[in-house]
């Protein structure tokens, strides 16, 4: 339901929020859930290492379009050195820098 509210009210969200902010905010979030996803497959639920958590560049594009992203702004943000201060892509993976 949460998820049918924002894109029901996307356009209001992203007046009040620069695109900057709800791109990074959204791969945060992504890195979030893939970080919960391998600490619960591993024995005893051990956190990973920031090295070992990445997203394959076709989740993070599948996840633009879902949330109607354009993806034209996406690659442009991806340019900025303010994703290029936290975040860094190798053969289609994105990872983030710490």
């Amino acid at each position: 339901m949460a998820e049918e509210l924002r894109k029901k009210f996307r356009r209001y969200i992203a007046q009040a929020t620069p695109m900057s902010d709800q791109l990074v905010g959204l791969i945060e979030k992504l890195f979030r859930d893939r970080t919960e996803q391998i600490r619960l497959s591993k024995p005893g639920g051990v956190a990973p290492e920031t090295s070992e958590v990445f997203l394959p560049m076709e989740d993070l594009v599948r996840h633009l379009e879902r949330y109607d992203f354009d993806w034209d702004d996406a690659q442009n943000f991806m340019r900025t050195e303010r994703f290029r201060q936290s975040f860094q892509t190798i053969d289609e993976k994105l990872y983030r820098i710490v």
